[in-house]
């Protein structure tokens, strides 16, 4: 039958009711706290102190990609807190393998998945281009275009890997014990597409006083970039995302066919950014939209919500007959 990871933890690690979202938000308020007081520092002490080039190099992004960075990194060194009291149970326990049955090979789930995301919006951003909806791009000669595709295809299985690890394989699966299937899917979800939206803004890094300009640094994190064109539908469209890759997971057991329908999204958004350009503003369509992405257009919607709705069929039917999804 249909895989069931909602058994209990380990007695005596996991918290419950109230007391897991109170952690866990203390949690994320530590985080932004350090990672501010580590950003400013940062900013006024150690850079200065580097040559040039390292300095330049690490203020490429903007000057707010530094909170951005320090916010993961005390993120990661905080995880394992966050995971123990939600009842994460080791390694064994990040949605690799499907313990409940014999597994089927990975690479296959994979192979699979890379074939859903280039299929929904990699055909789609093709269907853009020879419809003239996006606009042939002026390629850089001087980039080999196999490297091109060989860096984006291993970058978009690095993200995929660990992005899927993290939000399905270990967040997705944790809380669907504590809180059912449903809540675990809609919150990572939102959070998920809640955190593509933070913005620090780099601003902060001039005000005179150490503190002041790290409270003002938490103050701009915190709030999303609303500001941002767009910003409703791609955050319904994120959503959307992933809630097709919880049920992926809930289908398979697994992460892997999450973590190929995020690679084959992921290197066609890249492929798309890379071969294509946005037509101009006053050609532009709210259908369409404007983003690579695809992320701010009613058929990048259309196309994830039928992704979704195709394995929640397929879930559907695998719990009426009793096999494996």
């Amino acid at each position: 039958m249909m895989t069931d990871f909602s058994s209990p933890g380990k007695p005596g690690l996991t918290l419950t009711g109230w007391r897991l979202p109170a952690v866990l938000l203390a949690l994320v308020a530590v985080t932004y706290v350090l990672a501010a007081l580590s950003a400013v520092a940062l900013h006024r002490y150690l850079l200065p102190a580097l040559p040039a080039d390292w300095s330049a190099a690490l203020l490429r992004r903007g000057e707010g990609k530094l909170m951005t960075r320090m916010l993961q990194l005390w993120l990661v060194l905080l995880l394992p807190l966050a995971l123990r009291v939600s009842g994460w149970r080791g390694w064994r326990d990040c949605g690799w393998r499907n313990l409940e049955r014999r597994a089927r090979p990975a690479w296959l789930d994979v192979v699979k998945g890379v074939w859903v995301g280039v299929a929904t919006l990699g055909s789609l951003a093709l269907f853009m281009y020879l419809t003239e909806r996006r606009l042939a791009s002026q390629l850089d000669m001087a980039r080999s275009l196999t490297g091109v595709i060989i860096s984006y295809a291993f970058s978009a299985l690095v993200v995929s890997l660990f992005e899927e690890t993290l939000a399905r394989g270990i967040i997705f699966r944790l809380w669907s014990r504590l809180w059912g299937v449903l809540l675990a899917a809609l919150v990572s979800s939102g959070l998920f597409a809640a955190a593509h939206f933070i913005n620090p803004d780099g601003a902060a890094f001039k005000l005179p006083g150490f503190w002041e300009a790290a409270w003002a640094l938490v103050g701009s994190a915190v709030r999303l970039d609303t500001a941002e064109a767009a910003f409703f539908v791609r955050l319904f469209n994120l959503t959307l995302l992933g809630l097709a890759l919880c049920a992926m997971v809930r289908l398979t057991g697994t992460i892997w066919l999450a973590v190929g329908a995020h690679a084959g999204w992921v290197f066609s958004i890249k492929l798309n950014n890379f071969f294509t350009d946005a037509v101009p503003p006053p050609l532009r369509s709210r259908f369409w939209g404007a983003r690579g992405d695809l992320t701010d257009s009613v058929a990048g919607t259309l196309a994830l919500l039928a992704v979704l709705l195709v394995v929640l069929w397929l879930l559907r039917r695998s719990a009426r007959r009793g096999v494996p999804g």
